[in-house]
């Protein structure tokens, strides 16, 4: 007899079932759903979820903000994979009796992917890739890694195995972030330095911070755009990204080049409620709501604060 109803959702790569026996939870009373599309609004996740006791959460891509869980009545147990979760309202949960619990994961998993990005981003390997399969041979040039400078925000768990891959790539590192000091990344083999000289040194940057009050807005315009000669405020449109090349984006207001590359393939970053402007091939421009949800970002940037 079924006691229990458990949810697993967003496994739209279909493979939660290769990861644990949810079979044998039937001999417990418990029937497992897997949901493998997004909702595509907090209405339909709550009709969705409302059934269920327990919910498997896949990460942070679904949200559960207080009014998500106060319209799931039935929950009695919210699982997610990773020991912290942003999309999750732990004081909401805790007020409405509703456990959270997280499970372990690989300290490897994120900055091997980082290292992948890095990687295709230097060799310029999707546009590589994309350009044999319709027929033709080496478009551009790549870049080697070895005497770069890599510029890291972060040496935290993550930020530390990064400078460990850069240093066996022969990359000189730098590094900061606002509680780091000297010692810290000398026992990395890493130099520290200041957030406005990081920017001017590194050749590539890479950012592993965990969003918060503190951290939101760190990376401004002008950090990218150091040399741009107008003023700061004459800038105002953000970057121009030629679609099907990601790493040439222009300055908007003095249709520059200062940065050679923005690749954010695997990264969310959370957004403050303003507005964007986006330019196409064609030169056509278009608004972009950007609201204050938490956006993934693949090979577009809107402007920059």
């Amino acid at each position: 007899m079924t006691s229990f109803r458990l949810a697993i959702i967003d496994d739209y790569q279909q493979v939660a079932s290769d990861y644990a026996p949810w079979d044998s939870l039937l001999d417990d009373g418990v029937k497992v759903s897997v949901f493998s599309a997004p909702f595509v609004s907090e209405e339909q996740a709550v009709a969705a979820l409302a059934p269920f006791d327990i919910i498997v959460a896949m990460r942070e891509r679904t949200r559960f903000p207080r009014r998500v869980l106060e319209s799931l009545t039935n929950l009695k147990l919210l699982v997610t994979t990773g020991m912290a979760n942003a999309a999750i309202d732990l004081e909401a949960a805790s007020e409405r009796g509703i456990l959270v619990c997280g499970t372990g994961g690989s300290p490897a998993a994120a900055p091997e992917m980082t290292w992948a990005l890095l990687l295709a981003f230097a060799r310029n390997l999707v546009v590589e890739e994309n350009s044999l399969r319709a027929g033709d041979w080496q478009t551009a040039v790549g870049f080697e890694l070895e005497g770069k400078t890599l510029g890291i925000v972060g040496l935290g768990k993550i930020g530390k195995r990064i400078a460990g891959y850069a240093k066996a790539f022969g990359m000189d590192v730098l590094a900061w972030s606002q509680n780091l000091t000297a010692e810290k990344a000398a026992a990395q083999a890493v130099r520290l330095v200041s957030k406005d000289e990081l920017f001017r040194q590194a050749d590539i940057l890479t950012i592993h911070l965990v969003l918060s009050p503190r951290t939101r807005g760190l990376v401004r315009r002008i950090d990218l755009l150091p040399e741009c000669p107008r003023a700061p405020q004459q800038c105002q449109g953000g970057l121009r990204i030629t679609r099907g090349k990601p790493n040439v984006p222009t300055c908007m207001g003095c249709k520059r080049r200062h940065v050679r590359g923005l690749y954010c393939g695997c990264v969310v970053f959370q957004l403050s409620q303003r507005r964007g402007r986006a330019v196409d091939d064609s030169g056509g421009q278009r608004d972009l709501d950007l609201g204050s949800q938490q956006q993934g970002l693949s090979g577009r940037i809107p402007a920059l604060g």
